[in-house]
Order: structure tokens, then sequence, then C-alpha cells
């Protein structure tokens, strides 16, 4: 027998297995080495993949939206939808967007590039380098020449 769950937040439907949900839930439990029923950004550093992510500190941003260092389960569940293969593709773009977007003003400017271009190379490249690709990433993506991209035109790029 196969048990599915259909979880609600707002208007956003996911559906788990049960299986799945008591996966997710045990591993909550175990980064939750306090026990306080919530995680902090230092509990999900404890994921091997996320620790040694160059970007890891923007992709916990997508469990900590608010940024209070309290994510409880329900958070935690809904962060990781983006990595399911059944999460639809917008959300997936929408979790990036956020990820790039550093300042958080719902665009991409060359200071977010150059930023996420730092956290992914280290000192292999200079500043001017980084500043320059970022910069013709931006022109050739922005038709009206605002000097940042939309979600819209991120869309488009990926």
């Amino acid at each position: 027998m196969y048990v599915l769950f259909v979880l609600c937040f707002g208007a956003e439907n996911m559906v788990v297995s049960a299986n799945k949900l008591t996966f997710l839930y045990e591993r909550f439990q175990d980064l939750d080495r306090k026990k306080k029923g919530y995680l902090a950004a230092e509990d999900l550093k404890l994921i091997p993949e996320l620790a040694m992510n160059p970007l890891s500190h923007r992709i916990i941003r997508l469990f900590d939206p608010n940024q209070t260092d309290r994510i409880n389960f329900r958070d935690f569940v809904r962060a990781l939808w983006v990595f399911d293969p059944k999460c639809p593709v917008e959300k997936k773009f929408r979790a990036s967007f956020t990820v790039f977007d550093c300042n958080d003003d719902d665009k991409i400017t060359e200071s977010d590039l150059v930023t996420i271009l730092k956290a992914m190379v280290g000192s292999n490249m200079g500043e001017d380098e980084l500043g320059a690709i970022a910069r013709e990433t931006i022109s050739s993506n922005d038709p009206l020449s605002r000097n940042y991209l939309s979600f819209e035109q991120f869309c488009d790029v990926c």
C-alpha cells in the first residue's frame, strides 16, 4: 500500500509519500541536535552536500526567508520541495533567482552576480574579470538597458 499526503502551503500543494515524509521528519530531528523543535542555519550546515557548496549561505536563505534563524519542519519541507523532480519548474526558477538576488530587491544586478561569481570561483579570477562577466551577462539579456535582470529575464537566461 502506498500512502500519499497532500501538503498545502497557501496556494501551493505538494504530494509527498508517507515514506518520504517520515524520512524528512527523521532527518529534521537528526539535524535538530539540541531538540529545540526548529533548526538554525548552523544546523543546516551539518548536511554535507550543503556544507561544501560555495553558495550554502544563499541556499540556506531558501529555508529561512524571513531570516529568523528558526526553521520549523514545515519550512524545512517547503524548502526541500524545490529540489524534488515533481516540483514545478517556475518554483525552481524562483528559488534560483532568490539565491542570485543577494540584496533581496527582486532583481539581479551586476553586484549580485559578482557576489555569486566570487563565491563560486574564489580567488581564481580578479574583480575586474568578474565584473566584466557580470556586465556582459546583464547587458546581453537586458533589452531595456535597466542594468538588472528581472525574474522573467532570469528565466529566459536559464
